[in-house]
């Protein structure tokens, strides 16, 4: 889909750069001898009291301020964000990155140490507390070479010649078992969400890892099928339990002549033959059902995913196996409005229990830097995409790679993007970058279980460029409300809690700054 995404932004691209130039903030540099910002924090435990966590282009990451040491702040010119505790949505499951072969490369290569920094910073108690993950079943573009689990000269029914790589075995299994101590010593759960960009190519009409259709063969379907299950239960041999999967990895996108990497192509009809009729009763012959294994169809741009999807699951057979439905962002704002996304949700609204944005990077255009060490506006597109999908009722919100090398890879396609860490291998040290900021105050702060509530913003100045989020974490007793300010200047606020006699004091946000407010009720 980035390929494409590359040709149809480049209105909506060149109308931003044109409007917001790019700002580099501070760089967080993470060697052996000096440390970088972690997401360390205390919560509010004594009702009524409030903190603001700031990180801004300025400087500030996770700054803390305890709003009662700042009563002082001047009622004048006071914009009101109300929230509404009885106004409720859907409940987060979550935040995440990718376990590519790429990623993991570039872990594993820095030493010891510096590796267990990594990834405590995305997964451990002081890190972004990231809780889920999303596994690519065989090669994407994003490993050193394409590959599948059964590569052979001729047809492989009996699937005989399967079996995990190198890539598996060296790479993707240890740091995944990594990150999920990291996320059990939390007492929370690491899901993982596994996802197919091809099959062999003995499986394919074309022949290749790029593009093609699955052969119109009954004896070919059901070996995929087999082959998808043999993946889920190679893993879990390891200890390592899928949540769920996609169906298929950009099914719609790779129509395109120019996608040239792997990739597969699936219309809704063969998408409904290879759920109903092979996958889901290959999947209940191992145990695996809606209650504990959820499979999700889409996994494409928003530009493209509606009507592949509302056509899968208009199959009602096909609903006995579907759990929900995946979205990328490429094209997400105004070559796919965020409506469509509203009108999709509402549409399925009743049929499915998860709505999941699957994939996101920054640096993917020919005309821009693919790696862009300190770029603020990546970082505010990410918060931007947050908002805007999860005030849609997306559950949930996954970003691509975990870690990248300095051009963008390793990419055997030459496919290069952005990533929230960045690693230089020679030097051993790794950046953190604005996005890794932006990604921290929703998966730090808006936990699993919580609910998204209504919060809106009053007395909105023209060309308001604030953007809000809340949930509420019954379990806890806790309001949490992110706040993006992407004007140059700082804002005072106000936050009215509805419902309740909590009163907050009136704070401050910098200009081009990403906030959470969290209250204690």
């Amino acid at each position: 889909m980035r390929s494409l995404y590359q040709i149809l932004s480049l209105i909506q691209l060149g109308l931003i750069i044109f409007i917001s130039p790019s700002q580099t903030a501070p760089q967080d540099r993470c060697t052996d001898t000096t440390d970088c910002s972690n997401a360390a924090y205390l919560w509010p435990t004594k009702l009524g009291e409030a903190h603001l966590i700031e990180s801004t282009r300025s400087g500030l990451r996770f700054h803390v301020r305890n709003l009662a040491q700042h009563e002082h702040l001047h009622q004048s010119g006071l914009s009101t964000i109300a929230v509404d505790l009885a106004k409720e949505f859907q409940t987060i499951l979550g935040f995440g990155g990718a376990f590519t072969d790429s990623a993991c490369i570039n872990i594993l290569s820095l030493n010891v140490s510096l590796r267990e920094r990594l990834l405590n910073d995305y997964f451990g108690p002081d890190g972004l507390q990231y809780t889920l993950g999303r596994v690519p079943i065989g090669g994407s573009d994003f490993s050193t070479r394409p590959y599948s689990y059964d590569d052979t000269d001729s047809p492989d029914l009996e699937l005989s010649h399967w079996a995990l790589t190198s890539e598996d075995l060296d790479y993707k299994i240890p740091v995944i078992m990594r990150a999920k101590d990291l996320t059990e010593y939390r007492n929370e759960s690491l899901k993982l969400i596994a996802s197919p960009w091809s099959p062999p190519k003995w499986m394919k009409q074309s022949n290749s890892f790029k593009r093609g259709h699955l052969i119109n063969s009954d004896e070919i379907y059901k070996a995929y099928a087999q082959y998808l299950v043999n993946f889920y239960q190679a893993y879990e041999s390891f200890g390592l339990r899928f949540w769920g999967a996609t169906v298929q990895n950009e099914p719609v996108a790779a129509n395109i002549p120019f996608y040239y990497f792997n990739s597969m192509q699936m219309s809704a009809g063969e998408a409904i033959r290879l759920v109903r009729d092979h996958l889901g009763p290959a999947l209940e012959g191992i145990g695996y059902n809606k209650t504990n294994f959820k499979l999700l169809v889409g996994d494409d741009s928003l530009l493209f995913v509606d009507q592949h999807v509302l056509s899968v699951l208009a199959d009602e057979k096909v609903r006995n196996y579907i759990s929900g439905m995946a979205f990328h962002w490429y094209s997400s704002g105004l070559i796919a409005p965020y409506s469509q996304l509203s009108k999709l949700t509402q549409s399925l609204k009743g049929k499915i229990d998860y709505v999941v944005m699957t994939e996101a990077c920054a640096g993917a255009m020919p005309f821009s830097k693919h790696v862009d060490v300190g770029n603020w506006d990546r970082g505010e597109s990410y918060s931007m995409d947050i908002i805007e999908d999860m005030s849609r009722n997306t559950n949930a919100w996954l970003d691509w790679n975990l870690a990248l090398d300095v051009t963008g890879g390793p990419n055997w396609a030459g496919n290069f993007v952005d990533s929230p860490i960045i690693v230089n291998k020679a030097a051993n040290i790794y950046y953190k970058q604005p996005m890794y900021y932006h990604m921290g105050h929703f998966s730090r702060f808006f936990r699993p279980n919580s609910v998204r509530v209504e919060a809106n913003l009053e007395h909105r100045y023209f060309f308001e460029k604030i953007m809000l989020l809340a949930v509420h974490n019954k379990q806890t007793g806790h309001l949490v409300v992110n706040i993006l300010n992407r004007s140059p200047s700082s804002r005072k606020l106000k936050l009215e809690v509805r419902s309740s006699s909590v009163k907050v004091p009136p704070f401050e946000v910098e200009g081009r700054s990403i906030s959470t407010v969290i209250v204690k009720l």
